[in-house]
């Protein structure tokens, strides 16, 4: 996959000219290799999330304009910086609602100054003035762009601080899950909550087999069917059987034990996709299992 390639993924594969159509975006190295959707209707085009630095949020506005029509509506995910620090560089002066949960929208004002700081410490070029959400609304509220209707579920803290995902209902339904779910990447746990995101995977498998989804966009990693959540479980379970391994009952771990991390996860991921995630989590779930969580 090349990064910051545009790939259409057909909802009907039967006719490249029925809506929608979801084009995905893949950020480059700088933006983690983060997934932005273009949903494509007949008459306008909704995102879902959108990067996180200038230059990329800049390439995402291109793919936009490309498709010669109007943005009706960015929906976002979840509240980390690779998923709504583009939104400024995508919307430009389209005057669109930005659309999160109040939960979501929350964090992203809650967080945003000490991602930012973060950020420029490590030297990530970002909009220097972030657009937050503009319109919020409650989970199981649904907002509808040119016919075709979504549907907004919080998740509570998993992957980030408050989770959601949004359910496009489209024959057949599909949906675009954020970090909930990645797919031959390396997740990121720094925010310590890797035992509630564990326990969420199976109660979401559920509920997205009963909304009839097919189709999964995650954050990171390609789109695919349900079983994208068995492998995101898998993961799960191994990082943090290998960290409890590895620390022993304590809060963090050695050098040496962080490069032993990186080495046995690169056996159970080959692809070894963001291995920085694997170092940047390691602390925050030794903490995580040293006190008991779950």
């Amino acid at each position: 996959m090349v990064a910051g390639a545009l790939i259409s993924l057909g909802i009907h594969a039967a006719h490249p000219q029925t809506f929608p159509i979801v084009h995905r975006h893949v950020g480059g190295e700088n933006d983690v290799l983060a997934n932005a959707y273009l949903i494509e209707t007949e008459r306008g085009v909704i995102a879902v999330d959108a990067t996180m630095t200038l230059a990329e949020s800049a390439r995402l506005r291109e793919d936009l304009l490309a498709l010669r029509k109007p943005l009706l509506a960015v929906l976002v995910t979840h509240g980390h910086p690779d998923h709504y620090g583009g939104v400024t560089g995508l919307v430009a002066n389209d005057k669109v609602p930005v659309i999160a949960t109040r939960a979501v929208d929350q964090v992203i004002r809650r967080d945003d100054q000490a991602k930012g700081e973060a950020l420029k410490r490590a030297g990530i070029v970002w909009a220097e003035k972030r657009m937050f959400p503009n319109q919020t609304i409650d989970t199981s509220q649904s907002v509808t762009f040119d016919g075709l209707r979504f549907t907004a579920y919080d998740a509570g803290p998993g992957e980030s601080h408050a989770d959601s995902f949004w359910l496009m209902e489209a024959s057949p339904p599909a949906a675009f899950v954020g970090d909930m779910a990645v797919n031959h990447v390396h997740g990121f746990l720094s925010d310590g909550h890797s035992g509630a995101w564990l326990k969420k995977l199976d109660p979401l498998k559920s509920k997205l087999q009963a909304l009839g989804v097919t189709t999964v966009y995650p954050g990171h990693g390609e789109p695919g069917g349900i079983d994208i959540l068995g492998w995101t479980k898998s993961y799960l379970e191994t990082f943090r059987k290998t960290v409890l391994d590895l620390a022993g009952g304590h809060k963090s771990l050695s050098p040496e034990e962080k490069t032993e991390l990186s080495r046995r996860m690169a056996l159970f991921l080959p692809e070894n996709k963001l291995p920085q995630f694997v170092t940047r989590s390691a602390d925050p779930v030794a903490a995580e299992l040293a006190k008991g969580s779950d």
